[in-house]
């Protein structure tokens, strides 16, 4: 029990202690509302406010981070800049043919035929450009499983093989005799049909190994080949295009080309691709598609601006060799003996 005399005592003492306590109480509220600290953290840290510096980030425990990026995830292959053994961009010393523009539309170009009867005219959009063996005398050019089937020709150098499309790198080639010369080719299921320039004979080959597995005659010159679902289609040379028994090769009817009613010789290597046939033209940089059951051209490429220099206006090595690559829907396209192959997307203007 306190006495009267004890709480007497105590009384002003109360008071200022009550009194002093209201002071800092008022102190404290003016310290939080100007800012000299926010109460999480102690104002004598000069740290825990600031904002993480680069350093400070390095030193982070990945384990910390809940949302860290995977390196499999931070840069996807398509995207990746290649750099060299050193560690160097190797992109900044890169030969300009040899860079990759962004990536146009990955679609297969649809073709209205104009009621007219005017071709579609179609612009090249080039994706990237590809390494390719200046010796080859290219005739036929066809993607299979991601690789490039091309048939080259010359007497003493025509050969089949199969090609990694990025690096140019041949990864088999089987020679023809060398009193033959290689023409156009087409892969039918697990098998090769590989076309002579004047000897008459077809070559049945193996997918696999590229070896022969029989052979068909046929009359006139042979130069490019493609497959369609249930029939190969051929050129001579001529506005003619043959069509063949894909098992048999025996021809099965035909069909004149014809460009505003008017015939285009020199079709050279075809390509088949949804319905439509695209066929270069010898000696010139025309690419056209066209119609096969009518014969009707329904679209034009030119192909000047893929020509590399020093090449313009030769008669010999001309551009030759179409692909088209059902995977992204753009075509591989290159010439006799040209250093380079391009992948485009063929754009119909509109």
């Amino acid at each position: 029990m306190v006495s009267s005399r004890s709480a007497a005592s105590i009384a002003p003492a109360a008071a200022v202690a009550v009194g002093v306590g209201g002071v800092l109480a008022l102190v404290l509220v003016l310290a939080v509302g100007l800012g000299w600290f926010d109460g999480s953290s102690s104002p004598a840290d000069p740290e825990a406010a600031a904002p993480m510096t680069a350093t400070d980030a390095a030193t982070v425990d990945p384990g910390d981070l809940d949302d860290a990026v995977t390196p499999d995830e931070a840069v996807a292959p398509d995207d990746a800049v290649a750099l060299d053994e050193a560690g160097s961009d190797a992109s900044s010393r890169a030969d300009p043919a040899s860079t990759a523009p962004a990536t146009p539309s990955t679609a297969t170009p649809t073709i209205v035929p104009s009621p007219d009867g005017e071709p579609v005219a179609v612009r090249l959009e080039v994706v990237a450009t590809h390494p390719h063996d200046p010796t080859a005398y290219t005739q036929g050019l066809e993607v299979v499983d991601g690789l490039l089937l091309e048939s080259t020709g010359l007497r003493g150098a025509s050969t089949l093989r199969l090609v990694e499309p990025t690096s140019g790198e041949v990864l088999r080639s089987v020679p023809l005799a060398d009193e033959l010369f290689g023409e156009g080719a087409t892969v039918v299921g697990d098998e090769v049909w590989q076309l002579t320039w004047t000897s008459g004979v077809a070559f049945l080959r193996g997918l696999d190994d590229l070896l022969p597995r029989g052979q068909a005659a046929y009359e006139g010159e042979g130069w490019g080949l493609c497959a369609e679902a249930d029939r190969l289609v051929m050129s001579n040379g001529s506005s003619t295009l043959t069509f063949r028994d894909p098992a048999t090769f025996e021809a099965i009817g035909s069909v004149e080309v014809r460009e505003r009613d008017e015939p285009v010789a020199k079709l050279n290597e075809l390509e088949c691709v949804d319905g439509l046939v695209w066929a270069n033209v010898f000696q010139t940089t025309r690419l056209l598609g066209i119609e096969p059951d009518s014969g009707r051209v329904v679209a034009t490429a030119d192909l000047a601006e893929l020509v590399p220099a020093g090449f313009e206006g030769d008669g010999t090595n001309v551009a030759n060799g179409v692909a088209h690559d059902p995977a992204t829907g753009h075509f591989w396209l290159t010439g006799k003996r040209w250093p380079v192959t391009y992948e485009v997307a063929l754009v119909p203007d509109s």
